[in-house]
């Protein structure tokens, strides 16, 4: 399995679950809890307000944490 940035975190979460993944690569990862990314407010320096998928994106980002609420870390991966 192999992830970039945001997906070497996906990379690193799955190895842990997953017994049948038996090798991965994390290719300059974001690699930290949800509790950090909470905490110390982790933004994305790449982040471009103005450009308009981003900004869709950003909204269905906070359509679902309105539904479902923050990552909950309590909670199994």
């Amino acid at each position: 399995m192999w992830g970039h940035s945001m997906a070497g975190n996906l990379v690193l979460r799955a190895m842990l679950i997953e017994p049948a993944i038996k090798a991965g690569v994390i290719w300059a990862g974001a690699v930290y809890s949800y509790d950090d990314f909470s905490r110390y407010s982790i933004e994305d320096p790449s982040y471009d307000p103005t450009a308009a998928d981003v900004s869709a994106s950003r909204q269905i980002g906070q359509q679902i944490r309105e539904t479902y609420g923050p990552p909950n870390t309590t909670v199994p991966y």
